[in-house]
C-alpha cells in the first residue's frame, strides 16, 4: 500500500510529467485512427454491392472525341455484343435542381440505363430500382437515404411521393443505403438521386447539344459491366478484339478508332473519382500524420526513460535498504498503468466525437463521409504502440540505470539529453512544416474569388445549333440573345453576360491540368500540352461577374461577332504560363474543334489582348484546378451556359424574374439553377474544404504536440536537475546566473529545431509546391512566404520554451537550497 502512495503521490506532483503521456497518449492513438477511417471513406469507399469482384468499369484511353474514359451509346452495345459482360449499367453524371415539397436543393445526380440497379444489384434498397417503365409518362427516380431523410424527415415517407428534378415530374420508387455513392461521383461529390436516361435527354447536361447527345457515336456514359468469374480471364481480350474491329471500320465511321480497358470496380472511386488535388492532399496528410505519430511514439518513450531513471536515482534510500531496480521501476508502473488505461476510453471519444463532427459538417455533400465512424481495431493498434513505445523507454531507462554498460551509465548525461534535444527539435520542426503546409494552403484557398451577395447565377439550356468558333456562320437560333436583352430590361438589374465552358485544347493534345508550360509556339512537344478551361464569353460578361481587368483592355463589339481571335487571361494563369513576363501581347495556340484531334486546320492562334482577376464561373473550376481563358463568342446560337444576372433584387425575386422572362420565351425552359454566386458555389467546395480542416487539424495537433514536447521536457530536465540547481545556490549562483546557464543550455536544443526546420523545408519544397499548387486558382508556392511561415511558427514555439525555462529557474533560485536537497533526498 506505501508503494501504491508513494507512486501517486510522485505522479500527482510531477504534473509536467503525468499532463505530456495523458495528451500524448490521448491525441496520437486518436489522430492516426481517425485518418486511417477518414482516407478509407474518401478513396476505397466500401458499396453495399453483391459480388463486387464481378464489376468493371469499362472506359476509352484513346484520344477521341468527347471527355476521355467515356463510352457511346454504341460502345456499350458493342461491348453487349461480345458475350462476356451478363450486363452493363451506365450512367451520366450531373448537378442540378431538385424539388421535394417547400424545400429546393442542388444536388449531384446520375441519369440511369433501366440496367443500372440490376446490373450493380444494390444491397439494402428500399422499394425497388429503375425500370424501362420508368422512362414512360409517370417517370420513377431513387433518391438516397440522406436526401430523403432532408426532405421527408423519415426515409420510409419518401416512397411514392412527387419530386421535381431539373423541371421534369418523378415519382420516388426506391431509396438507396447512406453507404452507396454510384459508379462515379466527381471529386467526392454524393450522389443524392438516380433518374431514367432516355427521360433526361441533353435537357440536363451542361456542354452537350442536343444533335450531340442524341449522336449514339459520341461518349457521354460512364459504364459499369458485370463480368461473371469463368468470362473475366477473357474479358480484355474480348475488349481488345472490340477495338480491332472498330479500327478496320475506320474512317467509315465518324468516330475515332476505339481502345478498351476494363478496371475492377475497387479502383474505380480510387482513380478516376479522385481529383488529383484530393488524392495528393491526403498523401501530403498521410505522410504528416504518420510522421507526427513517430515523433510522438519517441516522445512518450524518452519520457518514460528519463521518469524511470529517475525514480532510481532518487529513492536513494530504498536502494541502501535493498530494494531492487524492478522494485523500484514498479512504483511507475504501479503510477502510469492505471493513467494509461485512462487514456483509451479518452482516445475513442476523441476520434468518435471528430468523426461524428466530420460527418456532420460534410456527410451530404462528401462520398464515404456520410456516416464515418472510426475502427476501435485501429484505435487498439495506434494506442498499443504507444503503449509499447513507453515500455520500451521504460526498459532502457531501467538498464542504463542498472548500470549494466557503461555507456548506458552515462547516458542521463549525455545520451540522454541528445535525445530529448533532438525529439524537441523533430517535433517543432514537424509542427513548423505541417503548419506551414496548413497556411499556405489556406492562403491559396482564401484567393477562391468570392463575388457579392447581389451576383446571382443561373444556368439555362438553350435548344439551337451549335456555333462555330472558326467561321464567322450565322446561326437559326436568336434564343441566346433574346434572353440577355430581355432580362437586362428588367427592374434592379444591373448587367447580365453569357458565359459557356467551351472545353478547348491548347494544341492538338488532350491532357488533363495546365501546369507552368510554354505555349507560344505550336511545335511544343505533345507531352507539355494541357488541357485548359476555356470559357466563351458574350458582352456584359466582366460587369455581370463583379470582375475587373488588371492589364489590358477587354474585348471589342467587333470581336464579339468575329471569329474568336483574341483572348483574355485569368490573373493565375497568366503568372503561372509567363511568370515576372506578363501575358499581354502574347499568343496561344488554341484547337477550336474539340473532336478534331489530327488535323492542323483547327489550331489557331489567339493573342492575348488583357488579364483579369480570378473567380468562379460554372461549377468545373471548382475541382478540374485548372485557371481558366476567356474567348468572345456572340450571343446567338447558344446551345447552352451560365446566365450571370447581377442585379439589386431579392434572391427569391431575381429567380422568379428569370424564370418568367425565359419562360415568355421558351415553352418548357429548362432552368437548372438559381441563386447567389456563394450559395451555388459552396457545395462545389465542399472536397478542398475537406482537405483544408484535415490540414488545419493536423497542423493545430502538431503545434499542440511540439508544444507538449518543449515545456514537458524543458520542464522535466528542470525538475529532474534540482539537486544540482541546489547546489548551485548554496555555492553562490545568483538567480540571474542560473537564469542565463538553463537558458543557454536549452537555446541549443532549440537551435537544433531551426535547424532541422530549415532542412526539412528544404527537403519538402517539391512536396509542397506538388499539393498546394495544384489548388484551385493556385500559383507556385512562394519560398520567402513558407520560410518566413516556418521562421515565424518556429520562433514563437522558441519563446514559449524559453520563457517557461525562465519562469522555471527564477522559481527554482528562489527556494532554499537546503530544502530542494531535503527533498531530492527524501
Amino acid at each position: 500500500m506505501s508503494d501504491h502512495l508513494i507512486a501517486f503521490r510522485r505522479l500527482r506532483r510531477e504534473r509536467a510529467f503525468t499532463l505530456g503521456v495523458v495528451l500524448t497518449v490521448t491525441i496520437g492513438p486518436a489522430l492516426g485512427a481517425l485518418f486511417v477511417a477518414l482516407a478509407g471513406a474518401l478513396m476505397a469507399p466500401s458499396a453495399p454491392l453483391a459480388q463486387p469482384s464481378e464489376l468493371f468499369r469499362v472506359s476509352r484511353n484513346d484520344a477521341g472525341p468527347g471527355p476521355p474514359g467515356l463510352l457511346s451509346v454504341d460502345d456499350v452495345r458493342s461491348i453487349m455484343a461480345t458475350g462476356v459482360a451478363a450486363g452493363i449499367a451506365a450512367s451520366r453524371t450531373a448537378e442540378t435542381v431538385f424539388k421535394c415539397r417547400n424545400q429546393t436543393q442542388v444536388v449531384m445526380g446520375e441519369a440511369v440505363t433501366p440496367s443500372y440497379f440490376g446490373v450493380l444489384q444494390v444491397e439494402g434498397l428500399l422499394g425497388r430500382g429503375l425500370t424501362g417503365a420508368d422512362t414512360l409518362a409517370e417517370e420513377g427516380a431513387v433518391v438516397s437515404e440522406g436526401l430523403a431523410k432532408r426532405c421527408f424527415a423519415v426515409p420510409d415517407a419518401a416512397l411514392g411521393q412527387p419530386v421535381q428534378i431539373a423541371g421534369r415530374d418523378f415519382t420516388i420508387v426506391g431509396i438507396a443505403p447512406a453507404s452507396f455513392g454510384g459508379i462515379w461521383a466527381p471529386s467526392f461529390r454524393l450522389i443524392n438521386f438516380w433518374v431514367p436516361l432516355d427521360a433526361m435527354k441533353a435537357h440536363w447536361f451542361p456542354g452537350y447539344s442536343v444533335p450531340r447527345f442524341e449522336d449514339p457515336d459520341y461518349p457521354l456514359l460512364v459504364a459499369v459491366a458485370r463480368v461473371p468469374r469463368k468470362f473475366q480471364p477473357s474479358l480484355q481480350n474480348a475488349l481488345r478484339g472490340l477495338s480491332e474491329i472498330l479500327e478496320k471500320e475506320y474512317p467509315s465511321r465518324m468516330a475515332l478508332p476505339r481502345a478498351f480497358e476494363a478496371t475492377p470496380i475497387g479502383q474505380i472511386l480510387v482513380s478516376p473519382n479522385a481529383a488529383p488535388l484530393v488524392r495528393d492532399a491526403m498523401a501530403g496528410v498521410r505522410v504528416g500524420v504518420f510522421g507526427l505519430i513517430v515523433v510522438l511514439l519517441g516522445n512518450v518513450g524518452v519520457m518514460f526513460m528519463r521518469e524511470v531513471r529517475s525514480i532510481t536515482a532518487d529513492f536513494t534510500t530504498r536502494r541502501v535498504l535493498g530494494a531492487g531496480h524492478w522494485h523500484l521501476s514498479r512504483l511507475l508502473l504501479l503510477a502510469t498503468l492505471p493513467l494509461l488505461l485512462l487514456t483509451f476510453p479518452l482516445t475513442i471519444a476523441i476520434a468518435t466525437s471528430v468523426a461524428r463532427l466530420l460527418s456532420r459538417l460534410y456527410g451530404d455533400r462528401l462520398i464515404g463521409i456520410t456516416d464515418l465512424a472510426v475502427d476501435l481495431r485501429d484505435v487498439a493498434f495506434f494506442w498499443a504502440a504507444f503503449v509499447g513505445a513507453a515500455a520500451v523507454g521504460s526498459a532502457y531507462g531501467l538498464v542504463g540505470a542498472a548500470g549494466t554498460r557503461p555507456l548506458l551509465r552515462r547516458a542521463p548525461a549525455t545520451t540522454g539529453r541528445s535525445v530529448r534535444l533532438g525529439c524537441a527539435a523533430i517535433t517543432t520542426a514537424l509542427s513548423a512544416v505541417l503548419l506551414t503546409l496548413a497556411v499556405t494552403m489556406y492562403r491559396q484557398m482564401s484567393e477562391i474569388p468570392q463575388p457579392s451577395p447581389d451576383v446571382r447565377w443561373s444556368q439555362i439550356h438553350i435548344a439551337g445549333m451549335d456555333f462555330d468558333l472558326l467561321h464567322d456562320r450565322s446561326p437559326d437560333s436568336m434564343w441566346g440573345m433574346r434572353i440577355r436583352d430581355e432580362i437586362s430590361r428588367q427592374p434592379g438589374v444591373v448587367s447580365v453576360g453569357w458565359v459557356e465552358n467551351l472545353g478547348l485544347n491548347l494544341g492538338p493534345f488532350r491532357k488533363q491540368l495546365i501546369r507552368s508550360v510554354s505555349i507560344d509556339d505550336p511545335s511544343v512537344p505533345a507531352s507539355t500540352r494541357r488541357l485548359a478551361v476555356v470559357d466563351g464569353v458574350t458582352s456584359g460578361w466582366l460587369q455581370a461577374l463583379d470582375g475587373r481587368l488588371t492589364e489590358g483592355r477587354d474585348f471589342t463589339p467587333a470581336e464579339y461577332e468575329s471569329p474568336a481571335r483574341t483572348a483574355i487571361i485569368s490573373r493565375t494563369a497568366a503568372a503561372t504560363w509567363w511568370p515576372n513576363q506578363g501575358a499581354v501581347g502574347k499568343t496561344v495556340w488554341i484547337r477550336m474543334d474539340p473532336a478534331d484531334t489530327t488535323s492542323v486546320r483547327s489550331v489557331v492562334p489567339v493573342e492575348i489582348v488583357g488579364e483579369c482577376n480570378d473567380w468562379f464561373t460554372h461549377a468545373e473550376k471548382a475541382w478540374a484546378a485548372a485557371p481558366p481563358l476567356f474567348l468572345p463568342i456572340s450571343a446567338r446560337g447558344l446551345t447552352q451556359g451560365y446566365l450571370v444576372v447581377r442585379h439589386n433584387l431579392n434572391s427569391q425575386v431575381a429567380a422568379a424574374s428569370v424564370q418568367r422572362t425565359v419562360a415568355g420565351l421558351m415553352p418548357t425552359p429548362p432552368l437548372r439553377a438559381s441563386g447567389t454566386m456563394p450559395e451555388l458555389t459552396r457545395p462545389k467546395l465542399a472536397p478542398f474544404l475537406a482537405v483544408q480542416s484535415l490540414f488545419w487539424a493536423l497542423s493545430c495537433c502538431s503545434v499542440v504536440v511540439a508544444l507538449i514536447g518543449t515545456i514537458t521536457l524543458i520542464s522535466d530536465e528542470l525538475i529532474r536537475r534540482r539537486r544540482e540547481l541546489g547546489i548551485r545556490i548554496a555555492l553562490g549562483a545568483t538567480p540571474g546566473q542560473l537564469t542565463r546557464t538553463l537558458l543557454r543550455e536549452h537555446f541549443v536544443g532549440l537551435a537544433l529545431s531551426a535547424v532541422s526546420t530549415t532542412v526539412l523545408l528544404y527537403w519538402s519544397s517539391t512536396l509542397l509546391r506538388r499539393f498546394v499548387s495544384a489548388t484551385l486558382f493556385g500559383g507556385p508556392v512562394q519560398t520567402q512566404s513558407v520560410l518566413g511561415g516556418a521562421v515565424t511558427i518556429w520562433s514563437s514555439i522558441a519563446l514559449i520554451g524559453l520563457a517557461v525555462s525562465a519562469i522555471a529557474a527564477r522559481r527554482i533560485a528562489k527556494l532554499d537550497p537546503m530544502r530542494v536537497l531535503r527533498e531530492v533526498d527524501g
